[in-house]
This record gives structure tokens, C-alpha cells and sequence, in this order.
């Protein structure tokens, strides 16, 4: 998925008046949330070169990339689906950051699963399976070099691997006294995870899902009622413990720490 912000205001006069109400003055527009009961967790991973320049644009500053994480887990309540973020990494890698031929075109779309190769995994953690892995890039697979107020992304499906673009003048993007830039990376990075979470493109004007959005406000991010399913499916929505359930652990857990405390106590009564 790509979307260039100066494009989308451009397009028509007709749609730059319709994108005043849905667009430039609204909000993401969702279906209504459910209650949380699923858990994603992104391990962001903001690339650069081998000698450590050009490194990629993340989500602005941290007004921003709350903002941001705001939106995105705002479009994902709407399964019951919960988005964590990890401390990002930080990665000198030419070939993740703009392939082999940089300024030659479309970058292939295969470099994707090299990329997400390259983060390995760690058989012994039982989380790292459950991890969806973020690239932050210069040059998406599939794309070519884009404007500063451009964003793309391109996923795998089923899949735990992302490679993202985010222009370096697009976190924080204004347009009529909204924070328009924000909402529409948080909408691109939704729109991705939709793809790890087996959920292919839709022909609907609303829908989260769907890749054609020049005749469409880009911030509709709905979701089907199958698609929330399938979401919620996926191995990487781990399910969140009920509160009787941590309850019951902690209870259990503080019954074990009391009597190893009187046991301690004692033995040092006997022992004194």
C-alpha cells in the first residue's frame, strides 16, 4: 500500500471537500470497539546503512509516535484486538534499507523475505513466535523511491514480517489544523498488520483492507465481521488472561510466598 499526502489532498476540488469532513477534519473511521480480549506485540526495527546514514524515519517525535500507536490500536479495538509496541531496534544494513539497486526502479518484492529472514528468532523464547516484525525502510519491496510525504508498506501474509516507508515530512503533516500525517501512517501500519493477521485486499469503499483508496477517504479503516474472525484466529492474537484468571495466580502465588515466609521465620526462631 502507498499514499502520497500532497496526492490525496490534490485529487479534485470535488474530493477535497469531502475529505474536509472525512478526511482532513474527522477521524479514522471504524466500526465500533469490542472489548480487548487478543494481544498483538510489534518489535519495531528502524534500519539505516552499513555506516549508519540514512537511517529510516520511524513515527516522528514521541508526541507523534503516540499518536500514531494511539490510531492504530484504536482501528484494531474494533476486533477486541489489543497493539503493543517493543522498544525499537536499530539496524546498519544497506541491503534492508534500499536493496541492491537503490536509484534503479522498483525494488523486488522479494527482498521482503529476505528482510525478514535477516531478523532470525529465537527458538527458546516462546514469545518471539508470536512477534510481528516491522522493518522501517528507505525503499519498500514493490516500491520504488517515493516523497518525503509519502508512506508505504508491504506485508506478508500469515506471515510475521513488514517493511515500511515513512516519509521523513509526513509524521506530524497538518492539514487544516489536523494531524492528518499521523492518521494516515497509522492507517498504512494497520492496514499491514491486517496482512499478518491472513487478511488479503477487499473491493470495499470502507473497508480497512482495501488497496485502491484514490477515490475513497483514505481514513475509512472498517472491518467485516469475518474479517474480524479471522483476525482473532491468527497465531500471532495471543489470547489476554482474565482478570479472575491473573487474580487467581496472584492469590496462589501469595499463599506460596506467606507460608515460605513462615517456614523462614521459623527456622530462624529454631535456629536463634
Amino acid at each position: 500500500m502507498i499514499i502520497d499526502l500532497h496526492r490525496a489532498l490534490q485529487v479534485t476540488a470535488f474530493l477535497l471537500i469531502g475529505f474536509s469532513f472525512n478526511f482532513a477534519h474527522a477521524f479514522i473511521a471504524t466500526n465500533p470497539s469490542l472489548p480487548v480480549t487478543k494481544r498483538l506485540t510489534i518489535q519495531p526495527i528502524v534500519v539505516a546503512n552499513n555506516d549508519g546514514l540514512s537511517q529510516s524515519t520511524f513515527m516522528g517525535d514521541p508526541s507523534d509516535e503516540i499518536e500514531i500507536r494511539n490510531w492504530v490500536s484504536s482501528i484494531w479495538s474494533q476486533a477486541g484486538i489489543g497493539v503493543s509496541w517493543l522498544a525499537p531496534e536499530f539496524r546498519n544494513d544497506t541491503f534492508i534499507n534500499y536493496g541492491d539497486s537503490p536509484f534503479n526502479g522498483v525494488r523486488p518484492v522479494s527482498d521482503l523475505d529476505v528482510i525478514v529472514a535477516s531478523a532470525g528468532s529465537d527458538p527458546a523464547n516462546a514469545m518471539d513466535s508470536h512477534l510481528l516484525r516491522m522493518f522501517f525502510v528507505q525503499i519498500v519491496p514493490g516500491q520504488e523511491s517515493l516523497s518525503s510525504y509519502s508512506i508505504a508498506g508491504r506485508a506478508q501474509v500469515d506471515e510475521s514480517g513488514s517493511a515500511m516507508f515513512v516519509g521523513a515530512d509526513l509524521p506530524g503533516a497538518q492539514s487544516m489544523g489536523e494531524s492528518l500525517g499521523n492518521q494516515i501512517i497509522a492507517r498504512v501500519i494497520a492496514h499491514e498488520i491486517g496482512h499478518n493477521l491472513d487478511l488479503p485486499h477487499v473491493n470495499s469503499a470502507e473497508n480497512l483492507m482495501r488497496i485502491d483508496l484514490g477515490e475513497f477517504p483514505t481514513l475509512n479503516a472498517r472491518l467485516s465481521s469475518q474479517q474480524v474472525t479471522t483476525a482473532r484466529q491468527s497465531r500471532f492474537a495471543t489470547a489476554i488472561p482474565e482478570p479472575n484468571v491473573i487474580s487467581a495466580v496472584f492469590a496462589a502465588t501469595g499463599c506460596l510466598i506467606a507460608r515460605h515466609r513462615r517456614r523462614v521465620r521459623s527456622n530462624y526462631r529454631i535456629n536463634r
